[in-house]
């Protein structure tokens, strides 16, 4: 299959509200391309989504709003994203698209293909320019304007690299599954091939060369993908052994990983999820990585007194808006709306207020959402405080740069390079 074709379908797909990762993962298996292959077309289909208002943007100015079709507008978004963001030898790029857009619509529309990227390659510099001295930067970094208003809102004079921040390519990170492997042998192989550590924190590491996730090591569950702020997030809830926990918003179950290899696989953890599909494939990752202590309930968070039990921890990381997870969800962006972020909230509350119910007293309770916006975390506790006096922030130390609020919860800060944005904050149960 020509991968240009491929990508279209794709991108189609995702426009419809299918995830970006789901579909990308499926199709590069049953694709039968190549290696190379398989990393231009990572780079190009999620470069397109990250920059799709650009695009878009692009494609309707020099075609003077012509273009109707999906497929064709996808074809010159592909090309335009390489003959401005890549490398890409210009005359290949253009003969590729338009030869794309000839077999599938013919001549005339071939012609048409040709005629737009021609004049893209000589107006490119002029409209980015033109974007950048007008501050028009929700198209130029592809942000719906209620969106970057609330980057604005959130992040002030920092908001244009926050926007920029959160469309880089994200560098691949993991962590080192002590249940399974050592750091030892990591650290070993890591200084035999010279890889370079971009960062690290504890026993997870970010690394920009991808030949690790394709050895034994990811194989054998040695080591597992994570982010750094979901391993922060699961860290700092400080559980130890034997203890009874509650991972109440559990799927995909990496942070229940490192919840579990902190308990050495004592004490019990019940991880709670509410889709059977999404449990069966938890199921299947907790074994996988050696984990014993953990039952999966299919639970809605919010029905956790139905597990009967009082626990001593509890780690609730809610579902949310998403909006500090973009590099690696670049479509999130796109589909959400006002109305998604009211929803999130009510359903985050009754989360919180449920797990409350069944924390024992002089227990401990995290909170954490992977998003920015301070609707979705600090109104959230505030508002869950004063309900609830008996319940005392606690002071936590995550040992990278955060922005602190009022109330003593830490939101992961743009600055250390890496992470997704989190916010995290910790609560422990009076009388």
């Amino acid at each position: 299959m020509n991968i240009k074709r491929m990508i279209i379908q794709l991108l189609e797909r995702v426009e419809t509200g299918e995830y970006s990762q789901v579909i990308l993962d499926t199709a590069l298996k049953v694709s039968g391309v190549s290696e190379k292959e398989k990393g231009l077309c990572t780079e190009i289909f999620y470069g397109v989504l990250r920059n799709k208002l650009l695009l878009e943007y692009c494609v309707e100015k020099i075609s003077k709003g012509k273009v109707k079709k999906s497929f064709l507008k996808y074809n010159l978004m592909i090309a335009m994203y390489q003959l401005n963001f890549m490398e890409s030898k210009e005359s290949t790029v253009v003969w590729e698209a338009t030869e794309i857009s000839k077999k599938r619509f013919g001549a005339v529309l071939g012609k048409f293909t040709n005629g737009v990227l021609r004049t893209f390659i000589s107006e490119k510099d002029s409209i980015i320019q033109e974007l950048e001295n007008s501050k028009n930067w929700p198209v130029r970094h592809s942000y719906p304007v209620w969106i970057a208003d609330l980057f604005q809102a959130h992040y002030g004079e920092n908001y244009v690299e926050a926007l920029k921040y959160f469309k880089q390519i994200p560098v691949m990170s993991f962590r080192v599954n002590k249940l399974r492997g050592s750091v030892q042998a990591v650290e070993a192989y890591i200084t035999e091939n010279q890889f370079k550590i971009q960062m690290r924190v504890d026993n997870l590491y970010y690394i920009k060369n991808r030949k690790l996730i394709r050895s034994k090591f990811l194989e054998n569950s040695e080591i597992v993908i994570q982010d750094g702020s979901s391993y922060l997030t699961a860290k700092v809830l400080n559980v130890k052994a034997g203890e009874l926990v509650l991972d109440a918003c559990a799927a995909p179950g990496g942070k229940t990983s490192v919840l579990a290899e902190m308990m050495g696989n004592s004490g019990h953890i019940d991880a709670c999820e509410l889709y059977e599909e999404r449990a069966t494939i938890m199921k299947y990752h907790l074994m996988k990585n050696g984990v014993t202590n953990t039952k999966v309930h299919i639970l809605d968070a919010r029905e956790v007194e139905k597990l009967g039990k009082i626990y001593d921890k509890i780690l609730l990381d809610v579902p949310c808006s998403g909006l500090g997870v973009l590099r690696k969800k670049p479509e999130i962006v796109y589909n959400r709306t006002p109305e998604d972020i009211l929803k999130v909230t009510v359903l985050q509350k009754e989360i919180l207020e449920s797990a409350s119910k069944v924390l024992r007293i002089g227990g401990e309770l995290v909170y954490s959402t992977c998003t920015i916006l301070s609707d979705e975390n600090e109104r959230i506790i505030e508002e869950f405080l004063k309900i609830y006096p008996n319940f005392k922030v606690v002071e936590i130390e995550l040992g990278i740069n955060t922005h602190k609020d009022t109330l003593g919860g830490h939101y992961i800060s743009i600055e250390n390079g890496f992470f997704d944005g989190f916010y995290i904050i910790k609560l422990r149960k009076g009388e």
